[in-house]
């Protein structure tokens, strides 16, 4: 994929959160997601969390109150407006994951590293790799890494994968294989901005974990989404 094509799509998954920001934060007002409560259980006080991707923080909720030294990091900086005021004694960062080397300090190191949800938003093969290596050097020793992608190929979405897919075989399509747009929808089922997503496989995940330099790597899956647990 070019650079230009990875920027355009960088910058709509920005501008697209920005704009949803309000009724995003709605959706997400409910306790939901069990596998990662059961992650957060995990968790022990006077670790170090780093949340990528963090939206309004809700994973702070999950977290029960431990005592934590937590950092949250979204590339939308309305997301992180929300998050401050939702969760105010916590610190919040706006930044892109693909430039986390110039967010966090060279020697920075995290526990536990959560990733939900937002490796789907990253374009392209090359920037999803380096996306893993530098989370990677970012987590402890005996740290931790949990990444959740959305199931979408068992989903409505998957004639839109093969749609877009005969249009790259086309040539009028500068996507990758796998990759999609479609509208967020907020609590209302009304359609709002479209954002880029990456449909990934079983196979895909477990390559580009291994890929990464990952030495401990378990998969799991439930009805939605795909779970990555990485050890370094």
């Amino acid at each position: 994929m070019k650079t230009k094509t990875v920027k355009e799509l960088v910058d709509l998954v920005e501008t697209s959160y920005n704009n949803i920001a309000h009724h995003f934060d709605l959706t997400r007002k409910k306790r939901g997601w069990p596998k990662v409560e059961e992650f957060c259980l995990q968790v022990k006080n006077n670790s170090s969390v780093l949340d990528l991707a963090c939206g309004n923080g809700r994973l702070l909720e999950f977290l029960g109150g431990k005592k934590v030294n937590y950092l949250g990091i979204d590339i939308s900086k309305e997301l992180v407006k929300i998050a401050r005021n939702n969760y105010s004694e916590f610190d919040f960062k706006v930044g892109d994951v693909l430039n986390l080397n110039e967010i966090l300090q060279r020697n920075q190191r995290f526990d536990y590293i959560f990733f939900l949800a937002a490796l789907q938003h990253i374009p392209s093969k090359k920037q999803r790799l380096k996306v893993l290596r530098d989370i990677k050097d970012h987590l402890s020793d005996a740290g931790v890494l949990i990444i959740s992608n959305w199931n979408l190929w068992q989903t409505k979405h998957r004639r839109l994968i093969f749609f877009s897919a005969l249009l790259k075989i086309l040539g009028v399509n500068k996507l990758e294989f796998g990759d999609i747009i479609f509208p967020w929808k907020d609590i209302k089922g009304n359609e709002k901005e479209k954002r880029y997503y990456h449909a990934f496989t079983k196979r895909e995940l477990v390559r580009l974990a291994k890929s990464a330099g990952f030495s401990s790597l378990k998969i799991e899956k439930d009805k939605y989404n795909y779970w990555l647990i990485l050890n370094k």
